[in-house]
């Protein structure tokens, strides 16, 4: 296996098997490229990732859903109105004296008039919706045309956080960041995929086994491997200014190296 184009890359007389593993938590899947003039056909029951020797099946004989719907309405409201008049009328005592000096009492009264408009509103409403949906079960056998490729990704490397006396957990720039295995059956992650695969016309099945294991694991603080700016190449050589900054790796990444996020927060051990 070799490194080529920022991948690596395993090749025989029939296909290319190359993989990236840079991601959060390592991605352990692979593009599979047929070289050849006639179609081939992975048999996925056949092929599995294997983790310290712990298999896992690429065919899990699962049904996928896809589901598509829409949903209208219509509102309408009409209001009827009359003009009217309404009459209102008051009257009350009043008790004083009058000029001459006498005590009387009087009746007063007020009338008024008030004009305006009655409504009357009806509201109706109408509503409708409609949807499709489309199954389908997951495939046995993958079919990958003559040079053409296709990607088959199921699992990751490691998603835990690892522990080791000889590893600080928040190493500062004098303490000794990594720790390293000196041999496959020395490490903590020894992975593979065992792939099956047919070429058409051809009754026997050929199987490839590309295996690996983590040969060093460091850990950093954040802000010694990434950095961010609000500026960016736009691939011909013109800067443009990104509305939102976006963070990018400061130390070199590989296609043979992965990451894992933590929270120092959430541990209170120095290792």
């Amino acid at each position: 296996m070799i490194e080529k184009q920022n991948l690596l890359v395993y090749e025989d007389g029939n296909c290319k098997i190359m993989y990236n593993f840079w991601s959060k938590f390592g991605d352990a899947g692979f593009w599979f490229y047929n070289k050849t003039d006639k179609n081939i056909y992975l048999n996925m029951e056949e092929s599995f990732f294997i983790l310290n020797d712990v298999a896992y099946d690429y065919y899990l004989n699962r049904v996928y859903s896809f589901q598509k719907s829409s949903f209208s309405s219509t509102n309408k409201q009409t209001t009827y109105g009359e003009t009217a008049t309404l009459g209102v009328s008051d009257s009350k005592s009043v008790t004083g004296y009058n000029y001459l000096d006498l005590l009387q009492t009087n009746q007063i009264g007020a009338n008024a008039s008030v004009s305006g408009m009655k409504t009357t509103s009806f509201s109706t409403s109408s509503a409708s919706s409609s949807g499709m949906s489309i199954s389908f079960a997951e495939e046995k056998v993958v079919c990958i045309p003559p040079n053409s490729a296709k990607k088959i990704s199921e699992y990751c490397v490691n998603k835990g956080l690892f522990r080791s006396c000889d590893l600080l957990l928040l190493p500062k720039n004098k303490d000794k960041k990594d720790v390293t295995f000196n041999s496959e059956m020395e490490s903590p992650f020894r992975f593979s995929n065992r792939i099956a695969y047919l070429i058409e016309g051809n009754q026997q099945t050929n199987y490839i086994n590309n295996s690996f294991y983590v040969e060093k694991i460091e850990n950093f603080s954040e802000k010694e491997v990434l950095d961010n700016t609000y500026k960016k190449d736009n691939g011909c050589g013109e800067e443009i200014i990104l509305s939102t900054r976006e963070y990018y790796w400061k130390i070199k990444t590989a296609p043979n190296m992965f990451y894992v996020i933590y929270n120092k927060f959430d541990y209170q051990t120095k290792h």
